[in-house]
């Protein structure tokens, strides 16, 4: 991810280049490889999750809330992918087919960073300013956070 210049960049194995432009201070952050096999990443400062497929498809999916601004994305043991969110103390869950639900993570500012799918099936996430990592429970997807 380029995020100042509101870029996302491709290399190929020879070395070739590849730049897909984005929205105006779109900010990307942290990027994967998705369940579906396409690129996902976060739009920080647009508060929206995009996707690119192989061939060089972009779509973009706003995550919903008015402060969003999404910043760590990992793939799910369900298919699905999560990102914490710094703006509203929630994570999201975004399907491959773009849509997108968050859950509260309680208490205060947070300031949801990174994420990554632990071996226990589960979904684990730090919070710089609650100096926490916690987890949400992917079998319960539909409840609230629990650390």
């Amino acid at each position: 991810t380029m995020q100042a210049m509101t870029r996302i960049g491709r290399m190929t194995p020879a070395g070739e280049i590849t730049e897909f432009a984005l929205a105006e201070k779109a900010g990307p952050s942290d990027i994967t490889v998705g369940p579906d096999g396409n690129i996902w990443f976060t739009e920080t400062y647009a508060g929206m999750i995009g996707r690119i497929t192989p061939d060089g498809q972009l779509a973009e999916y706003p995550v919903g809330e008015k402060k969003s601004s999404p910043k760590g994305i990992a793939a799910g043991p369900d298919g699905n992918l999560y990102f914490t969110d710094l703006g509203t103390n929630r994570v999201g869950r975004i399907t491959t087919s773009g849509e997108v639900k968050t859950f509260a993570v309680g208490g205060g500012y947070r300031q949801l960073q990174g994420i990554v799918a632990g071996p226990d099936g589960n979904m684990w996430f730090t919070e710089t300013h609650g100096n926490n990592v916690s987890r949400l429970k992917v079998d319960r997807v539909d409840s609230e956070a629990k650390r």
